[in-house]
């Protein structure tokens, strides 16, 4: 089950379950249902070939009713359609599978209780980035109610949904420690992102105007927008006596980052049919991601080109890459300005860096690696699996009839407070380990 279509070049998730489901169903009968939206009105042409069965649901995009706020807002903003879950009971009770396998803890929304060894995909901890996201932003203490009720919210539905499941796949191993630091007994496996290496090629094929500075990613993603204007607002300012440009090549750029239109040191250019050229183009490649989990593939295909890295240790989570033998890691904005000048001023240190990065993913990250990962995670919860916990999700209810006399700032308050209450008392019973066997 995935959330949206399998895409080649569309996104880093889109690109895993396509690259994925390549890989493994020449070897396996897997059926993929999928939800579509209302714009894309039927399935892509190019699906991954040798699949037993592809069905899918429309997604509705309609906001989930939840009037005390106590879903995540990818959840209450219809990430997932309701006909899902009664389409996965259907086929669930009419034909044999040996495993179900769910990608991102948003479709925990759909889940029945497993009647078959189940796996959840947790591409990304939404908890965890919440927290992270407010001390990126200087720790307001203004803004920390805020930032712990989205903590709180994630929190809960997280590890609810995960608790329904026999196993969950993290991408990374910081992820998985993350898990395990509040639910010790999870049953947890680790299957990273892959990268087609042959593809990204350092080699041949045309390339853009240079740049020296590229940012690539999805700006519709919070944490993509926050390091793009990190490095515009804070790093670029101390490299304008070089005249460094930075260039931003991805998804949404021009209408999530409008605040740059103009700029004389920042290029949006946007969706581009093949990033290739642009990385090719590029003097170094950075990810200043400041929060956020899991991995970003972006990043791997920048290794895969041979290309000068500089990132935050968060933003190469994943990777096992060591600091001055793969990429630069840089936190602080003077060590982002001097990993950026060190690059510059020594290309032969960007060749060293970028062809240590390309062997890296050679040796770790090829596809066909991750395949065989998950393939050992299938054998694994086949052999091992047990009966989950299965923490119910229920659906928010409607407000209480007795409201309805009362102003509606008065009656969104009330709700507002009862759904508090509930997030912290949940939130409370999963640090208590009370929640989990």
């Amino acid at each position: 089950m995935t959330p949206y279509p399998p895409r080649r070049g569309q996104s880093a998730a889109r690109e895993r379950f396509w690259a994925l489901l390549a890989s493994i169903a020449p070897r396996h009968d897997v059926t993929l249902l999928t939800q579509i939206d209302a714009a894309e009105r039927e399935l892509p042409a190019d699906l991954p070939p040798r699949l037993a069965d592809v069905a899918y649901v429309p997604r509705s995009g309609e906001h989930v009713p939840d009037p005390c706020r106590r879903l995540p807002l990818e959840v209450r903003c219809g990430a997932v359609s309701p006909a899902l879950r009664q389409v996965v009971e259907q086929r669930l009770s009419r034909e044999r599978f040996d495993v179900v396998q769910w990608e991102f803890t948003e479709m925990g929304a759909a889940m029945p209780p497993p009647t078959i060894p189940t796996i959840v995909t947790a591409h990304q901890l939404g908890f965890v980035a919440a927290l992270q996201e407010w001390r990126a932003h200087g720790g307001v203490a203004s803004e920390l109610p805020r930032a712990l009720r989205r903590h709180l919210r994630s929190l809960h539905f997280e590890l609810s949904a995960l608790s329904r499941a026999h196993l969950a796949i993290t991408l990374t191993p910081e992820d998985a420690a993350r898990l395990r630091a509040i639910v010790p007994s999870l049953p947890v496996a680790v299957v990273p992102c892959g990268v087609d290496a042959e593809h990204f090629a350092s080699h041949g094929g045309p390339s853009a105007a240079p740049a020296d500075l590229l940012f690539v990613g999805n700006f519709g993603h919070a944490p993509n927008r926050d390091a793009v204007l990190f490095v515009a607002r804070d790093v670029l300012p101390a490299l304008r006596a070089r005249g460094v440009k930075l260039r931003v090549v991805g998804r949404h750029a021009a209408s999530q980052l409008h605040a740059l239109a103009g700029a004389a040191n920042v290029e949006l250019v946007g969706e581009v049919e093949d990033v290739r050229p642009h990385l090719r183009a590029a003097r170094v490649v950075v990810a200043p991601v400041r929060f956020g989990t899991g991995m970003r593939g972006k990043l791997l295909e920048a290794l895969a080109m041979g290309k000068a890295v500089v990132s935050t240790p968060l933003g190469a989570e994943g990777l096992d890459a060591r600091d001055g033998a793969h990429l630069l890691l840089a936190t602080t904005a003077p060590q982002w300005v001097a990993a950026i000048a060190r690059l510059l001023d020594d290309p032969a240190l960007g060749e060293r860096l970028g062809a240590e990065g390309r062997e890296l993913v050679l040796r770790r990250f090829t596809w066909q690696q991750v395949a065989r990962a998950h393939e050992d995670a299938y054998a694994r919860v086949l052999r091992d699996a047990v009966t989950p916990r299965c923490v119910p999700f229920r659906m928010p209810r409607p407000l209480p009839a007795a409201l309805a006399a009362f102003p509606g700032p008065v009656r969104r308050r009330i709700a507002g407070a009862a759904g508090l209450s509930r997030i912290t008392v949940d939130g409370l019973r999963w640090y208590a380990g009370r929640s989990w066997p």
